[in-house]
């Protein structure tokens, strides 16, 4: 066990007093601080016109987010990137749906849906292959339905990413798809999985002969307005009827993703893939935060409240 360096008494005094303020901005913070944004979800919300003005999204701050969340130092995508900072997975369908946000609005510099396409096409097939080569892991069901989704929407706004067709681990993915679509299979091997509407926005509009997204939301729109709390059905399902209750959902999250601490930011809000987050989520990550600081001996009440809430 490594020994903590020992502290004069200033530095112990400066110290409590940075843990005071900390723990103030802890306090007041609102649960979405904690919550890492996704690049999937917030284009999604941006996408959504306004009801008033067609011609104009109902979120901008969402599409300003957007724009300035590029990692165009790194290739130009969007998305989550892996312990060592590489793409993933999520960054195929992350920068497909934020080149779809800007597409739709005309949106950010030119440059940024010319470097996304170029990260698509020089990345695509050597991410896929990596995944297929592993035989335990293979390409994830949602995925596997989502993806295809994504590039056929790209398509539909006049983004050709892949102009030389599609290469055969691509071709696998739209054939998973399809043998998943023609399943519907909700478990498998004592694998459980979410009902395909969970991803409405990537289904096929001819899949069981087109959802009626209206019909569908009487059945299954949770008590917030949400469908299943993502951000990305729930645009897409107010898009498509209008909802209000869908439509108060969106802008209660953006209302409270604008939050950070005691600010309101003015950059661009991002949005995350879950919206509530549960409370249990919000404990985990407050507890890793102030060990990952070195702070835990300042927030031993708050870290045992949430210990104990964790394991109640």
């Amino acid at each position: 066990m490594i020994a903590k360096r020992s502290i004069n008494p200033k530095q112990k005094k400066e110290m409590e007093l940075l843990a005071r303020k900390i723990k103030q901005g802890f306090m007041s913070s609102t649960t979405l601080s904690w919550v890492s944004r996704s690049a999937y979800d917030t284009a999604w919300v941006a996408m959504v016109p306004h009801p008033d003005h067609p011609g104009r999204p109902l979120f901008p701050q969402c599409l300003q987010w957007v724009i300035g969340s590029q990692r165009r130092r790194r290739c130009g995508f969007w998305g989550q990137t892996d312990v060592r900072g590489r793409p993933t997975l999520d960054c195929l369908i992350a920068t497909l749906a934020c080149m779809a946000a800007l597409k739709t609005w005309a949106a950010g510099d030119p440059h940024c849906i010319e470097e996304g396409l170029e990260f698509l096409r020089s990345t695509t097939g050597e991410l896929l292959t990596a995944y297929c080569g592993f035989e335990s892991v293979g390409i994830p069901r949602w995925f596997a339905v989502v993806f295809p989704g994504m590039l056929e929407l790209a398509g539909s706004l006049g983004l050709d990413v892949f102009p030389g067709g599609f290469s055969r681990v691509m071709e696998g993915v739209f054939e998973q798809r399809r043998r998943i679509l023609a399943d519907n299979k909700e478990h498998d091997g004592g694998f459980y999985y979410p009902p395909l509407e969970w991803f409405l926005e990537a289904l096929p509009a001819d899949h069981a002969g087109g959802v009626d997204c209206a019909e569908f939301l009487a059945s299954h729109q949770n008590g917030d307005g949400s469908l299943f709390r993502s951000p990305s059905a729930t645009a897409f399902a107010f898009m498509a009827t209008g909802d209000a209750r869908c439509r108060a959902y969106l802008e209660a999250m953006v209302a409270e993703a604008s939050v950070v601490g005691t600010a309101v930011v003015s950059h661009g809000v991002g949005v995350p893939a879950v919206y509530p987050v549960d409370e249990l989520l919000q404990n985990l990550v407050m507890v890793d935060v102030l060990e990952g600081l070195g702070l835990d001996e300042h927030f031993t009440k708050e870290i045992a409240d949430a210990v104990h809430y964790i394991h109640r």
